[in-house]
């Protein structure tokens, strides 16, 4: 005869019968699809620069007004910072990963 559980009764089943392994210490380079005891903070932020998390146009926030038009004077792709500044009323292009273009306090989200 077979009997049918619930979903719930199952993972309760399972939860009473596992246990963790002991921690134990490995090569970062045999890591991989292990989890961590406590958490890993790095101690150099990566790149070291504020940079875009999203396809976009960098601007000055508080310069923005709803119908304002911003100018567009420039682009900025990932990768080399190409030294770029924005002052109120203007934006630059960016994409995802590039550096955030000096003056610039927000990215306004094109995807």
């Amino acid at each position: 005869m077979q009997f049918v559980i619930t979903e719930e009764q199952a993972l309760a089943r399972i939860i009473e019968k596992i246990r963790p392994l002991p921690a134990r210490r490995v090569p970062l380079i045999h890591a991989r699809e292990k989890f961590a005891r406590t958490d890993v903070a790095a101690k150099v932020a990566l790149p070291r620069f504020d940079n875009s998390a999203m396809d976009g146009y960098a601007v000055i926030a508080s310069a923005c007004a709803n119908g304002k038009q911003q100018r567009l004077i420039g682009e900025q792709p990932a990768g080399a910072d190409r030294g770029l500044r924005i002052g109120p009323g203007e934006t630059i292009r960016v994409f995802t990963g590039a550096p955030i273009p000096a003056g610039a306090d927000a990215v306004v989200m094109q995807e």
